[in-house]
């Protein structure tokens, strides 16, 4: 179970917090745990930059500190630019996990996003806390692409490719494809 809440105290500032419960089955073994997410973000004209931070336990302790930095360019069909640096520390161990990403609107009611991701992404919290990567075969490198179709202003479906370089026992390498899809409601 996810949940996010977010208050903006004023026009251009938002405060985020959230809560992700998490169960996983690994054989006849069952982990429970809680991960806590917070974020404040700024945007001012074309810039927006944004402070996040999760935590949580499981097998030892995780937590994740992130910048971001993003500019969008109206003249060329709302083209916005962006990246993330984060910072893990935990029981696996420290390291950083960078992305960037550029996406645009190639006709109405069309959002194309295309993105990479570079870094050990064991124990990593994304998208606001939705994904938690904490399995044992963990990603060093991730880029695909995600297409958004705006129905109406409540309702988006998309469609998502990505490619992950992954890793199990620190050095037996596998290739993975993945394609998801889904709609977005938002009240």
């Amino acid at each position: 179970y996810y949940a996010l809440l977010k208050w903006n105290p004023a026009a251009r500032f938002s405060v985020s917090g959230g809560l992700h419960l998490i169960s996983t089955v690994a054989g006849a073994n069952q982990y429970t745990t809680r991960m806590f997410y917070g974020k404040i973000a700024y945007q001012k004209h074309l810039f927006d930059v944004s402070l996040s931070g999760s935590t949580y336990a499981n097998n030892g302790s995780y937590n994740q500190a992130g910048f971001h930095a993003g500019i969008t360019i109206p003249q060329l069909n709302r083209f916005y630019l962006h990246s993330d640096l984060y910072y893990l520390a935990g029981a696996a161990g420290n390291n950083m996990v960078y992305n960037q990403g550029v996406g645009f609107m190639p006709m109405k009611r069309l959002w194309l996003e295309v993105f990479s991701t570079e870094g050990k992404q064991q124990n990593f919290v994304d998208m606001n806390g939705v994904y938690i990567y904490n399995s044992g075969d963990y990603s060093t490198f991730k880029t695909g692409g995600t297409l958004f179709y705006y129905l109406n202003n409540h309702i988006r479906l998309f469609g998502n490719y990505s490619y992950d370089t992954k890793y199990y026992n620190n050095n037996q390498f596998y290739p993975q494809h993945s394609i998801t899809g889904g709609i977005i409601w938002k009240l």
